[in-house]
């Protein structure tokens, strides 16, 4: 050996080995031979510049907003309450090509409007892939008619379908609501009304339509509700047990191999290997997912639990090059995984069971 102090795992634990100098303004120890500051320092550094970078490209997306909105060929459009919001009323000054108001023949959209009908008046409970395959129609048949028409001016009929297009398309960030068709129904039909002449082969909604398209009400599995309350205790236990251990373990700034850093990267592989297996006990007694008919709460509970089993997971992935996570992170990553544990407790207790 080179004379180093020999590796002892017998040595007190109890207090932190830091190797490098304190950082001034946070504390954290860093080698002033190979870094500037601290970890955080560096981070706020590295920031700073994101943040410069990101206000000159925003104000470069600004000016490219600006210059496509002043274009003498450019639509300016506002909403009009006789849709629900949903209109927009050209505004475009062109008297030499006069904006078309008469009704379109649905005859050439005829394949895009039959695709779209089918979506909106099928007889099962929809899902959000119904919602996203209905926007992409809508705006199809808004891009169709732009195209078909190019001989007139038909902003009006062209505005509204792309708009009502978009509507749906952010209707859909809705949490776990379930997706709902009717006034996207009720809508383009009046759409339908207003944009072109009447054909028999148009659709229309029966009696019992709404009730078919309803999902049924939310289930509650008592099984996946036990089952996740026995995780929350296991991670639990799991915290309070492991983290004072990786707490003690110290951590390594800077390139110099000492007996110090072997000692603590031992310690902390030692740490390490042991708790990913504890860890691994956890995530495999997690139950199976519910299922998205499953109440809300429980899928958000499920949701929240696999979050806090994630940061207990990632405790052990370093952000520096020494192998060995910074004190700071660790603790950063427990308490992550302890606030995403109560919110989950917080869903399951919403279900009164």
């Amino acid at each position: 050996m080179d004379g180093a102090e020999p590796l002892d795992d017998a040595r007190d634990e109890s207090q932190p080995r830091r190797v490098g100098v304190p950082c001034p303004v946070h504390g954290l120890h860093y080698n002033p031979e190979q870094s500037s500051g601290c970890v955080i320092c560096l981070r706020e550094k590295q920031n700073s510049r994101k943040l410069l970078w990101g206000l000159a490209v925003s104000g470069a997306g600004l000016l490219l907003v600006v210059y496509f909105a002043t274009r003498p060929e450019s639509q300016a459009f506002e909403r009009s309450e006789a849709t629900m919001g949903l209109e927009l009323a050209a505004v475009e000054n062109a008297p030499d090509q006069p904006i078309s108001t008469a009704r379109l023949s649905p005859e050439p959209y005829r394949d895009t409007i039959s695709q779209l009908e089918a979506v909106l008046y099928q007889t099962s409970p929809p899902d959000y892939q119904d919602m996203t395959r209905a926007s992409r129609l809508g705006s199809q048949l808004g891009q169709e008619i732009r195209q078909q028409e190019a001989s007139r001016r038909v902003v009006p009929a062209m505005s509204r379908l792309l708009a009502w297009s978009a509507a749906l398309d952010a209707a859909q960030d809705v949490g776990y609501a379930p997706a709902d068709l009717t006034r996207a129904r009720s809508e383009w039909e009046s759409l339908r009304e207003q944009c072109f002449q009447p054909a028999a082969w148009f659709r229309t909604a029966s009696p019992n339509l709404e009730r078919a398209q309803t999902p049924p009400p939310p289930t509650v599995n008592r099984n996946t509700v036990r089952g996740l309350q026995k995780v929350a205790r296991d991670m639990h236990h799991l915290i309070a047990v492991g983290r004072p251990g990786a707490l003690r373990i110290g951590e390594i700034t800077g390139d110099v191999v000492t007996a110090e850093t072997r000692r603590v990267e031992n310690g902390w592989r030692r740490w390490r290997d042991d708790w990913l297996k504890k860890l691994q006990k956890v995530a495999d007694s997690f139950p199976a997912h519910p299922g998205m008919s499953a109440n809300p709460n429980v899928l958000l509970a499920y949701q929240a639990m696999g979050q806090a089993l994630h940061e207990l997971r990632i405790v052990t992935v370093p952000v520096n090059e020494t192998g060995v996570p910074f004190i700071y992170q660790r603790e950063a990553n427990f308490r992550a995984a302890e606030s995403h544990l109560r919110e989950a407790e917080g869903y399951l207790d919403r279900l009164g069971l």
